[in-house]
């Protein structure tokens, strides 16, 4: 009765983690949040997400550790495959627990471990999950302080050589990736916000663009190209922006799903000139006020989302930036071990019209430095 998918966030790190002190640590955070031992029981009472009902301390969460081999310590896009055949229910349970966690350790020290975290969807969004890995790290930074390092006695699961998993993945869906460095996401905020912020500009509109609005309007402008011309027939098109309640209503720490969608109208006259400052400008405009909307009249912000249904959808923006900063925060120990970090669910993309912005880290790559900035995801088949 959980049709829901597996969502899998990967913490890369340079260090090694200690798999006792993960236990430890984790099991304070199911503390904090009692859900991540639930299981969904139909006799339990329901908690408001989803209508689900979950049986609270129902499950035992713990951290699983497989050892690799070093090629497959550097496949990440093939973990996913791996640990779904991992997920396994604990003994005398029916199906695996809602959270599970697997430590992949590196048999050559010198790779470093991924810390990779499973959340069944239905216990909320990436922000969730970005406060529990917070919470996780915390904790763990406590635990390893107050404690002396202690060795993982249970042998881990081996995967010596595995290249077979590479096959699971279908290459003819492959998303494009882009990323774009953070000195390059400032010069177009500075560009468009010095024409559209400065009073004596004719273009001027008292808007402050965000890097997410110029982002959005250039694939806007760049999709809608692709579009057959009778789509247009309407005045406006859609973006479908998953927006999060957070901060909107609902607490920072809120756990749970908190995301709505936003069906932001932008004009198919500004789509046709290729005017991206125009779009960006009506993105902000179409945004603030749902926003607003959203916060104080949900019943209106209701009727106008509703009013726009039928606008041709260009794609769905799902922005992790927030999410993905505290995630890049989530050092075990020391922030500065964080090598990058992952959604692993990118890797096996089966959506189209999706577009998904992720953070990067800077690297230093053969004795050079990679300037972080943004991933920008594109997994839209049906318009490239």
């Amino acid at each position: 009765n959980n049709p829901h998918r597996i969502q899998r966030i990967s913490i890369t790190l340079s260090s090694i983690l200690d798999p006792t002190a993960l236990v430890r640590s984790l099991h304070s955070v199911v503390q904090t949040y009692p859900l991540l031992a639930a299981s969904i029981q139909p006799s339990a009472p329901a908690c408001g997400i989803d209508s689900s009902c979950f049986l609270l301390d129902s499950e035992r969460v713990t951290v699983q550790v497989i050892s690799v081999s070093p090629d497959l310590m550097l496949q990440p896009h093939v973990w996913g495959h791996m640990l779904e055949m991992s997920r396994v229910p604990a003994p005398g349970r029916v199906k695996p627990p809602l959270m599970q966690a697997f430590l992949v350790r590196c048999v050559d020290p010198s790779y470093g471990c991924a810390l990779v975290a499973g959340f069944d969807h239905v216990l909320g969004d990436g922000a969730s999950y970005a406060l529990v890995l917070a919470q996780w790290s915390i904790a763990y930074e406590k635990e390893i302080k107050c404690r002396p390092e202690e060795k993982q006695d249970a042998p881990p699961h081996d995967y010596p050589n595995e290249s077979m998993c590479i096959a699971k993945i279908d290459h003819t869906r492959a998303a494009h990736r882009f990323h774009i460095p953070t000195s390059l996401v400032q010069a177009y905020k500075s560009t468009y916000n010095t024409r559209t912020s400065n009073p004596s500009s004719p273009s001027s509109t008292g808007l402050r663009l965000s890097a997410n609005d110029i982002l959005m309007a250039q694939a806007a402008v760049v999709l809608a190209s692709r579009r057959p011309i009778e789509a247009s027939a309407d005045t406006h098109a859609r973006i479908a922006v998953l927006c999060d309640q957070r901060g909107r209503g609902l607490s920072d720490g809120w756990f749970g799903n908190a995301v709505v969608d936003l069906n932001v109208a932008v004009s198919w006259n500004s789509l046709e000139r290729g005017d991206v400052e125009a779009v960006a400008t009506e993105i902000r405009e179409c945004m603030s006020e749902d926003l607003r909307l959203l916060e104080h009249d949900k019943e209106q912000f209701n009727i106008v989302r509703s009013s726009r249904k039928d606008f041709t959808k260009l794609f769905c923006w799902n922005s992790w930036v927030n999410a993905g900063r505290r995630l890049l925060g989530c050092g075990f120990g020391d922030a500065s071990n964080v090598v990058g970090v992952q959604w692993l669910n990118l890797n096996y993309v089966a959506d189209d019209d999706i577009i998904l912005v992720m953070p990067t880290k800077s690297r230093v790559v053969g004795g050079s430095t990679t300037e972080g900035g943004l991933m920008v995801q594109v997994s839209c088949f049906s318009q490239l």
